[in-house]
């Protein structure tokens, strides 16, 4: 078994969960490749309310787990043990880093709220149970929030490597966010004009009625993306979109194409810094 919590389906109607979990990583890794599409303009209301440029690292992550020594590169990049996300939190805090929500970050360009000296955004994709299991006990105990992001149609089907509306509802009332990764992760440059619109709007949709809270942000499944996706994004009433592109994210760019750091099963404390912009110890 090559993670030890997850290797079911993302979403009820998939024939095959775990070559769906594997084309999920696949596609992933090759997306970190192609460039980025920009085609619509940043946030107006981020720099005048922000009064300033401000670079905010989003950190990714999948699944917090152990891997067994067969497991191929895609787990290797999407995988976190369990000591090392830890570490890694207690490490942000001790280090004067506060996390944000992306829903923050939106509210803070938008002038109805403050940034902390060192701003920093945890972020999950998929809705994993392991998340839930091994993250978010972490993340309380230090007093932290993170934004989630539901594959909306197979949070609450039978697999068990999903949480459940239960879970995240518990998740939300203890303060993390809940973004959309979409309804069934497909590729969303491939679909018909009306079914992405269904992707990005009942996904928001189902959230929304779940939590009770609006749903601003979303990640694109895959990363993939092009100039209608960012389009219709917009038009569904999300504020912000994450990518898989690498980099930091700054307020003076397109609030719809925010990069992320992939944080990585092999990261060291040195690998860590340097997706936080930070210079190593000498």
């Amino acid at each position: 078994m090559v993670l030890m919590t997850a290797c079911l389906g993302l979403a009820a109607s998939l024939t095959s969960c775990g070559g769906h979990a594997e084309s999920v990583r696949k596609a992933t890794l090759t997306s970190q490749t192609k460039p980025a599409v920009s085609a619509s303009r940043p946030m107006p209301s981020a720099q005048p309310a922000l009064g300033r440029r401000v670079r905010v690292p989003i950190l990714m992550y999948h699944h917090i787990g152990w891997l067994d020594p067969t497991a191929g590169k895609e787990w290797y990049v999407t995988t976190v043990t369990p000591i090392a996300f830890e570490q890694q939190m207690a490490y942000l805090v001790h280090n004067g880093y506060r996390t944000i929500r992306i829903r923050d970050l939106i509210a803070a360009g938008a002038g109805r709220k403050r940034l902390p000296k060192k701003p920093v955004v945890i972020t999950f994709d998929d809705g994993w149970i392991d998340c839930y299991e091994r993250a978010f006990p972490v993340l309380q105990k230090y007093g932290m929030t993170a934004t989630f992001f539901l594959n909306a149609g197979a949070i609450g089907a039978a697999e068990a490597s999903t949480m459940n509306w239960a879970q995240v509802v518990e998740m939300s009332k203890a303060g993390m966010e809940n973004g959309s990764h979409s309804m069934s992760h497909p590729e969303l440059t491939k679909l018909d004009p009306n079914t992405l619109a269904w992707e990005l709007k009942n996904s928001k949709a189902v959230i929304e009625q779940h939590v009770g809270k609006t749903v601003e942000a979303f990640a694109y499944p895959f990363g993939l993306y092009d100039s209608n996706v960012l389009r219709q994004t917009q038009a569904a009433g999300y504020r912000a979109a994450v990518t898989v592109a690498d980099g930091v994210f700054d307020t003076s760019a397109n609030w719809l194409e925010m990069p992320r750091q992939y944080v990585s099963y092999s990261a060291n404390l040195n690998a860590f810094l340097s997706l936080l912009g930070e210079k190593s110890p000498q």
